[in-house]
């Protein structure tokens, strides 16, 4: 087993943020290697650097909770060949699940079936917008190309191709309390690159995902992972996992390979993330 690498959260304020996470904290970057914001070793050899220096290349993907005391913009993300063609190294596929979600709360995904560019272009985005009510362990598969929002009082883990590159359709109308004016919307490349049109159901009851850019695993039990020797990041939520690596909550480890066999357990009650990368 190659030495597991402990990474150093970061903190992220925001507008929509919520209270569960920390105070007045909206994200918590978990596992980062994007220029602007890369989170950072906790200690060891590698203490200080980026993921992506520490594993000896580029890490794929962006791990993070999210939590919405507001709904987040309706936004969609490009895929691959939209980025590159403006100016991005990869398109944003993610995949959140459900940590928390207040009764009558939403998630956006997709649209309604008939919805169209010109109702999209003409404003009547709330009207197209496909919503179901989550329940805690929801896992939603978001392809780059599709419509979506958190809505408010909802937490989530999220796992996300490495881009920040993000298009806002809507706002909900509110301002930014800084400026006193309406946060920046994109419509002409919002529309341009939607590509997923129908709407996004939940995989309740399912604990497996398979993408192209990252396999997820969620874990509520003790598991046997690895023996392919492929890179992983772990993160434990609602308590530290513990077995040949133990992951403190709230964190995530990352190992360059597993040739051998891991057996780990979160906490009673906790989860276990297992992020694999290709």
């Amino acid at each position: 087993m190659s030495e597991p690498i402990e990474l150093n959260p970061e903190h992220v304020r925001a507008i929509w943020g919520g209270s569960r996470l920390a105070p007045d904290v909206a994200e918590i970057w978990l596992a980062s290697d994007l220029a602007h914001r890369p989170t950072r070793v906790a200690h060891g050899i590698h203490e200080g650097k980026s993921p992506g220096d520490a594993l000896g290349r580029p890490l794929p993907v962006l791990a993070k909770f999210l939590d919405a005391r507001l709904p987040l913009s309706v936004q969609v993300h490009p895929h691959d060949e939209n980025a590159r063609a403006r100016g991005f190294e990869s398109g944003k596929t993610e995949a959140w699940v459900v940590l928390h979600a207040d009764p009558g709360s939403r998630i956006y995904a997709g649209l309604n079936e008939g919805a169209s560019v010109s109702e999209l272009a003409e404003g009547r985005i709330e009207d197209a917008l496909y919503w179901f009510e989550p329940t805690e362990g929801d896992l939603i598969y978001l392809p780059a190309g599709t419509v979506h929002a958190l809505g408010g009082g909802v937490t989530v883990f999220e796992i996300q191709q490495s881009s920040d590159v993000t298009y806002r359709l809507h706002d909900w109308g509110r301002v930014d309390p800084k400026s006193g004016l309406p946060r920046e919307l994109h419509i002409e490349d919002a529309l341009a690159c939607i590509s997923e049109w129908g709407p996004v159901n939940p995989r309740r009851g399912e604990r497996s995902l398979v993408t192209p850019y990252f396999e997820l695993h969620v874990h509520r039990d003790a598991a046997t992972i690895g023996g392919d020797g492929r890179p992983r990041l772990l993160v434990a939520y609602g308590g530290d996992a513990d077995g040949c690596v133990r992951v403190p909550a709230g964190r995530a480890i990352a190992l360059a390979s597993s040739e051998g066999e891991l057996r780990v357990a979160p906490s009673p009650g906790g989860w276990l993330f297992e992020c694999v990368l290709p």
